[in-house]
């Protein structure tokens, strides 16, 4: 799931695109994840009503969509004190249920950690270990790019030489272009927002992931990718060569 990469705002609003649907079950299932990696046993409606400014209904209601998509599990929250900060509200009548994420999530969390923890102790040279990194994004959007062209029906996309804005959205990065040229843009969610700050090895990665794609496309890039450039996001920057290369 994809975490905006600007701070958060202070208090209890969240910007608008992450009202709908997908976009704000993705932001209640980051939230989960975070306050359970600090140390908290879950989230209750109540409380993920409080931090998203919706009714806890409605908080409920996109809590058990994840539940259902097998993202969280539920369980009763163990009793506290009324006037406790802690306390997990829920309403009268209603039993104290609190959401905690699904083992899978964890699973993803740790294989992605173990990952970038082999490839930064096995290969002693830096040089070598982003070539290493890179490599490994290459082949993954080269992957991407040829899923990209059967999606599409074999057809190009709008626009072959930017950034690859369609694909970067699926994935849950949420571009933004910069200018009318779309040879710029910044990323402003990541979805491997906590592996990335503890690992930045992931950020090479997805410079080699983007290379691929464009690669994929047969198209020569210089492509830079400075993370966290701003407080928009990470900024990618994308410049294409006039000739061309052999996609195989």
């Amino acid at each position: 799931m994809s975490q905006e990469i600007q701070t958060p705002s202070s208090g209890n609003e969240t910007p608008a695109k992450r009202r709908n649907g997908e976009a704000l079950r993705s932001a209640i299932l980051d939230r989960i994840q975070g306050e359970t990696r600090s140390g908290a046993p879950g989230l209750s409606a109540y409380q993920v009503g409080m931090i998203f400014g919706i009714h806890p209904t409605t908080a409920r209601f996109h809590l058990e969509h994840l539940v259902k998509q097998g993202r969280l599990i539920r369980h009763q929250a163990e009793t506290a004190g009324a006037n406790s900060p802690n306390s997990h509200k829920s309403g009268r009548g209603r039993p104290s249920i609190i959401y905690t994420p699904a083992d899978q999530e964890q699973a993803r969390e740790d294989m992605i950690a173990s990952l970038c923890i082999a490839l930064e102790s096995s290969i002693a040279d830096p040089q070598a270990r982003v070539e290493s990194a890179l490599e490994a994004g290459r082949t993954w959007g080269r992957h991407l790019s040829n899923r990209e062209h059967r999606s599409a029906g074999g057809s190009s996309p709008s626009n072959p030489s930017g950034p690859p804005l369609n694909v970067l959205e699926n994935l849950g990065f949420r571009p933004e272009p910069i200018g009318e040229d779309q040879r710029s843009c910044y990323l402003t969610a990541c979805p491997f927002m906590d592996d990335a700050l503890a690992h930045p090895i992931i950020c090479t990665i997805h410079l080699g992931m983007i290379q691929g794609i464009m690669a994929g496309r047969g198209l020569r890039t210089r492509t830079r990718l400075e993370p966290f450039a701003s407080p928009k996001g990470c900024l990618l920057e994308v410049q294409t060569s006039n000739k061309a290369i052999d996609k195989d």
